[in-house]
């Protein structure tokens, strides 16, 4: 017998959710994964370190963040027989077509990349909505100055939105923006439109709704095309999210709304003030 350690990097991509680990096992009836007989042998928050023990044999390694990934996106890493201790680190990421996963870190083996290229072509029509998974819970910290604060406008890779003072850069990359201010996340992402440009803003929205699961219809109003729904994490944290849909010559692009439900009313209107502010420019060059 061997210890496997498996170190999880902190992320503030899906902080919130636990990485779960899973284990080759040919006598167990627990789960599939993407074929291979396999069971739970332990859940890793942000940050966290656990170590396992583990037989001699050759064997795999899954991760996921949820049982629907197990034929979509897990991530394996395969142990080579032997009876030195393994050290593994793992880390959430995001992905452009297949949103929110959970990978094993360092440079992976020629059949990782082959897995991995197999779960893209898979998965080739999910796009970045799953983002909204790790926008920033703001905790509410109630601002009680009497200073009306002044509009200010981000802009990143051809979107331009029209927030206020209140909000600041949380993260940015190549492919997606993330504003917050004590009440509100805004999440701002480009998917190319690729096999997706006979789409109009509409269709796109009910693609984007049917792949992802969401309990959501498209709707339309001032000119806006936009679905909504809500997520509880618990009795005390739940959000309501509502999602803008744009296309471009380029890009479909989505502005993501996040905020307590509670809230939701009171900046409803501020919401759709701010959806109504995005402009687009060519975005041949990021804007960062």
């Amino acid at each position: 017998m061997r210890y496997l350690t498996v170190q999880r990097t902190k992320s503030a991509i899906d902080f919130f959710v636990k990485i779960k680990v899973y284990i080759e096992d040919p006598t167990s009836n627990e789960i599939l994964i993407q074929g291979v007989p396999c069971r739970k042998i332990g859940e890793l928050k942000n940050g966290e370190q656990q170590s396992f023990m583990i037989g001699d044999e050759k064997l795999r390694i899954y991760i996921m963040s949820m049982k629907i990934d197990k034929n979509i996106c897990p991530d394996f890493y395969e142990i080579p027989a032997g009876t030195e201790n393994i050290f593994l680190t793992c880390k959430f990421t995001w992905h452009p077509l297949l949103g929110d996963i959970c990978r094993f870190e360092g440079f992976p083996t020629e059949e990782m990349k082959y897995h991995r290229k197999q779960n893209l072509k898979k998965s080739f029509w999910i796009v970045p909505l799953t983002l909204i998974i790790y926008v920033v819970l703001i905790t509410s910290i109630w601002n009680f100055s009497f200073n009306t604060p002044q509009p200010k406008i981000f802009t990143h890779y051809g979107l331009s939105i029209t927030l206020n003072e209140d909000f600041v850069t949380e993260d940015k990359n190549d492919v997606y923006a993330v504003y917050t201010s004590n009440e509100i996340s805004v999440t701002s992402a480009h998917i190319p439109l690729d096999n997706f440009a006979d789409y109009s803003v509409a269709e796109f929205s009910d693609r984007h709704i049917e792949t992802n699961r969401f309990d959501a219809v498209t709707q339309q109003k001032d000119g806006l095309t936009f679905y909504e729904y809500e997520v509880t994490y618990s009795k005390n944290n739940q959000w309501h999210h509502i999602t803008f849909v744009y296309k471009t010559d380029e890009h479909f692009y989505l502005a993501n709304f996040s905020i307590r439900k509670d809230l939701y009313d009171d900046y409803k209107d501020d919401i759709f003030e701010y959806a109504k502010s995005i402009t687009f420019q060519k975005s041949s060059q990021p804007y960062i």
